[in-house]
């Protein structure tokens, strides 16, 4: 037995909602630290409506919260919304040397990681495909370093900002009285490398990327030979159920609202039931009608078959209807839900 086994790849937790979302959190990091965020945002918010793809309607930085929906779409469009904020523009200073080089290797980490994620969407695979994965993991992790220090804690972060404070109240100190006015200039550069330095070390040093999410995806390619395509293992399927619930709970007082969470969702379900007998009475009345072309499936025929002794033709109103067929609480569920 191999334990990595045992856990099945769920793409929308292990992907969509695990390493997606935390890139996201590293990308607006790396954004505002080379002041990026607007053109971010302008270019987020000027994305063309496509079929399968949800026009953004806030910027970036105003979702608090992000659904499997919703980081389906952004996985679609980061790389190319990533790759154009961090071009050279009129609006933007020009990046120097450092800064070329580091985008770079920003975009090619994004890049790998959404390469990877669209090849687990794949119904079938071959060797090929399942070489891609491999090709495409190692390239991940050999540039995610590139936002290492925006994965560093908020404890990190606040020890950061003190050891800010206190080589800034250094600096200020230190006497250039009668220096040039080009030697201040190089001093003050100095000082603000120092200082960013300083940060960048404290921020990597309290950084890692051991988290169980980063090492699953790792155990992917392994189980494509052994089980087959991976979306038969994720759980988005299922958590489609989970809707009728949160309906149910936006509908309650949000005080007693067990109880009346399982009305409402027993209610809503009787009554699907029930729209779909009558759709079958609906077909039923229609393939009574000679002119009628409907398609009649295995289930109605064998629903036609159970119900033949009923004359639908008498049925006129709800009493009619619950006499009938034995439904004795349809007409107080119609006045209940329109109650």
């Amino acid at each position: 037995m191999n334990p990595p086994d045992l856990v099945r790849a769920d793409i929308l937790h292990n992907i969509l909602l695990g390493v997606l979302v935390y890139m996201m959190d590293w990308i607006y990091g790396f954004l505002a630290h080379h002041d990026r965020i607007n053109a971010f945002d302008y270019v987020w918010r000027q994305l063309p409506p496509y079929p399968g793809f949800v026009v953004p309607t806030k910027s970036y930085w105003m979702v608090s919260q992000w659904s499997g929906k919703e980081i389906l779409h952004f996985a679609r469009v980061i790389l190319g919304t990533f790759t154009v904020a961090l071009q050279q523009t009129p609006n933007q200073p020009h990046p120097t040397g450092s800064q070329v080089q580091e985008f770079n290797t920003a975009i090619q980490c994004v890049r790998s990681m959404t390469d990877f994620y669209l090849m687990t969407q794949y119904d079938s695979h071959t060797d090929k495909t399942v070489s891609y994965m491999q090709k495409y993991l190692p390239e991940f992790h050999e540039t995610k370093s590139v936002f290492l220090r925006y994965r560093a804690d908020k404890g990190a972060k606040r020890a950061t900002a003190e050891a800010h404070k206190v080589l800034l109240k250094e600096q200020t100190e230190t006497s250039v009285k009668g220096l040039p006015a080009l030697e201040k200039v190089k001093l003050h550069h100095k000082d603000a490398l120092e200082r960013r330095n300083l940060m960048d070390k404290i921020l990597r040093e309290a950084a890692h990327y051991n988290f169980p999410k980063m090492h699953l995806i790792s155990h992917f390619e392994q189980q494509i030979p052994k089980l087959g395509a991976l979306k038969q293992y994720s759980t988005d399927i299922s958590e489609c159920m989970h809707k009728g619930f949160k309906e149910a709970y936006r509908r309650s007082n949000k005080v007693n609202a067990t109880s009346q969470m399982i009305t409402n969702y027993t209610r809503d379900h009787t009554f699907i039931m029930k729209d779909v007998t009558i759709d079958v009475w609906n077909r039923i009345r229609q393939v009574e009608d000679p002119t009628a072309d409907v398609e009649i499936g295995p289930q109605t025929q064998i629903y036609l078959r159970l119900q033949s002794k009923i004359d639908l033709r008498e049925v006129s109103n709800l009493e009619d209807l619950e006499l009938r067929t034995g439904l004795c609480s349809l007409k107080l569920a119609t006045e209940t839900f329109l109650r």
